[in-house]
């Protein structure tokens, strides 16, 4: 079962990536999405607190990348600040682009809000949290 889950976990990585590609998405939906994963990340030890040793080779392999990309994250980390970052040059560059600039800003900034408590709230991200203190 663990196998499953840790597919499962790197397909939501990649869609919770996908979605920082669009500047579009809300702090709402990136809330929902590090949900979806974390409940993953809960099955994945449940599944682990269940099994003895991996049944697989690739298992096994599966296994080590998930505890790879869990302890470092940096492929998450890096993504949420350049979404930020992102959103942010937009609406200084492109302020026609929006009927109300003020509500994008709070918009904006909303999701540095919901990044700063996935970065805070992820025991791998605390050395990084200070890189996002400039936003």
């Amino acid at each position: 079962m663990s196998e499953i889950n840790i597919d499962l976990y790197f397909t939501k990585l990649v869609e919770i990536i996908e979605k920082l590609d669009d500047l579009d998405t809300t702090a709402g939906q990136l809330t929902a999405l590090i949900s979806q994963l974390d409940t993953i990340n809960d099955n994945i030890d449940v599944d682990f607190s269940n099994i003895s040793l991996p049944t697989t080779l690739i298992h096994l392999r599966k296994l080590i990348l998930f505890e790879v990309e869990i302890n470092i994250n940096s492929n998450l980390h890096s993504n949420l600040l350049n979404f930020i970052d992102n959103k942010t040059k937009r609406a200084n560059i492109e302020p026609e682009h929006f009927l109300d600039l003020e509500q994008e800003f709070v918009l904006i900034n909303e999701v540095v809000i919901v990044v700063k408590n996935i970065i805070n709230s992820c025991n791998c991200m605390h050395s990084r949290a200070n890189i996002i203190n400039k936003y």
